[in-house]
């Protein structure tokens, strides 16, 4: 989360987000960015090529469904 904060205010930051990206890519791996809290965060970790993301900005935590309830199919269980 850190980073990603940083990355938003200081260049020097995204120039290491974007190096460790080209490693990871260079690697075959996907990279994911977690803590984005704000659109210009997204904005500078979808130009620096990163693939998946999670924050407050694009959801916010919710409950599990209760997975020990008799009722539960996991095959049928869909988020709202």
């Amino acid at each position: 989360r850190e980073l990603v904060a940083q990355a938003a205010l200081h260049k020097n930051f995204y120039a290491v987000i974007r190096g460790l990206v080209q490693i990871a890519k260079d690697c075959g791996q996907l990279i994911l960015a977690e803590g984005i809290e704000t659109e210009k965060e997204l904005g500078l970790m979808l130009d620096a090529g990163i693939d998946l993301f999670q924050g407050y900005f694009l959801a916010r935590p919710s409950e599990l469904p209760d997975l020990h309830q008799p009722h539960y199919d996991k095959h049928s269980y869909s988020p709202n």
